[in-house]
């Protein structure tokens, strides 16, 4: 299922004023529970401004895609467990873009789902301000009224809800929200990389390099992932911190 492409991975996002500092990586098929659980096994992490994007730029959002579920295939569409909770962490860095993150927490989306109806789940998405004045805001809804839902199969469109929420005392915000069966966006030349670490054992010269995308191997071609998109407002990230700079990352918490 061919969507569009997701641009590379962000370990630290600026809004404005600064260069985005930009870590690259891709991770797959090491969550501690991935064997019995894919839908619990982290893949990647995508943050970019939407005004970045060719075919969006439209607002001042910050757009979060949570990828999780590698390596899945078309047959047997996965779903998003109801025992799992999907967390985008959010850091404030006040010192600029050169300043190391304190990898704590100030802000939390979480992302909960319903059991399956039909072909969709319901979510539950729920912000957390850890910074004082600690708050906590929950939506299930829309702007419409109508339940968050997951977007159906292939081949119907996309579903992204635009919904409201109230953080404390802050003003409130309006921000939109996805959660369904995507292409995985990573690349990785798979065989390559054994020739490469086969190479080095068997300590001869050193191996020739990664050939460019068009002429390697794409291990990910054909493959999906489970994504939660977020596009949130600036003023929701800064809360009441004047910065343009935040560090971000994602986790799942399994309920057992």
């Amino acid at each position: 299922m061919r969507q569009h492409a997701l641009p590379v991975a962000l370990a630290v996002v600026t809004i404005a004023g600064f260069a985005a500092l930009r870590a690259q990586a891709f991770d797959a098929f090491d969550g501690p529970v991935a064997s019995s659980q894919r839908e619990t096994d982290l893949v990647d992490l995508y943050v970019f401004r939407d005004a970045e994007q060719s075919d969006a730029g439209v607002s001042n959002d910050i757009d979060a895609i949570m990828t999780v579920a590698p390596g899945t295939t078309l047959n047997g569409v996965p779903t998003f467990p109801t025992n799992a909770r999907y967390n985008l962490h959010i850091g404030r860095v006040t010192g600029g873009p050169t300043t190391t993150p304190a990898g704590t927490a100030d802000l939390t989306l979480s992302v909960n789902f319903g059991a399956v109806s039909g072909t969709q789940q319901a979510m539950r998405i729920t912000a957390i301000q850890h910074a004082a004045p600690a708050a906590t805001a929950t939506v299930t809804v829309n702007t419409d009224g109508e339940p968050l839902l997951t977007s159906p199969p292939a081949g119907t469109g996309a579903l992204v809800h635009t919904a409201e929420l109230t953080l404390g005392s802050q003003a409130k915000v309006s921000f939109r929200a996805f959660a369904g069966l995507r292409e995985d966006p990573s690349y990785h030349d798979r065989a390559r990389f054994l020739s490469i670490l086969d190479g080095l054992a068997a300590g001869g010269a050193a191996p020739a390099p990664f050939a460019s995308p068009g002429l390697g191997t794409d291990a990910a071609a054909g493959r999906n992932v489970l994504a939660i998109a977020l596009s949130l407002p600036p003023n929701l990230l800064k809360g009441s911190v004047n910065t343009t700079v935040f560090d971000t990352w994602q986790t799942i918490e399994v309920a057992r």
